[in-house]
């Protein structure tokens, strides 16, 4: 429940700070360079998946020494060298891609309204 409440209210902060330019160029440029927000939930999945594998192969690791020695406790040695390796592998560059677009959207917007307000400002600028 307090991790989904975590990112409704992340999300949330998110869309009120693209109100500003400045957000929408730092998430366009960090999830491109995958170290943005969507890297971070894509590590965050792998990284729970891993967690339940090597909690299995640990928990199955102990029941086989528990059954070949019933003395067998907590405090021995308990040999994982064949546990599963852990390897984050980064999104493609076209899911990266995908992920910074609506920001970049957000950026080519920003841009449009900057430069029409200049325009007219120039424009209301008489120089008679």
């Amino acid at each position: 429940m307090a991790e989904v409440v975590g990112r409704a209210v992340q999300a949330l902060s998110r869309a009120i700070s693209c109100a500003s330019p400045y957000p929408p160029l730092l998430f366009a440029l960090t999830d491109l360079a995958a170290s943005g927000f969507e890297t971070r939930a894509d590590f965050m999945r792998q990284s729970k998946v891993y967690d339940t594998v090597i909690g299995q192969h640990l928990q199955s690791r102990y029941s086989e020494e528990s059954a070949k020695n019933p003395s067998f406790g907590v405090n021995d040695f308990l040999d994982v060298s064949t546990r599963p390796r852990s390897r984050h592998v980064e999104p493609a560059f076209a899911q990266r891609l995908s992920a910074a677009s609506p920001y970049q959207g957000l950026l080519v917007l920003w841009n449009a309204l900057l430069v029409v307000a200049a325009i007219s400002a120039f424009v209301r600028f008489d120089a008679r």
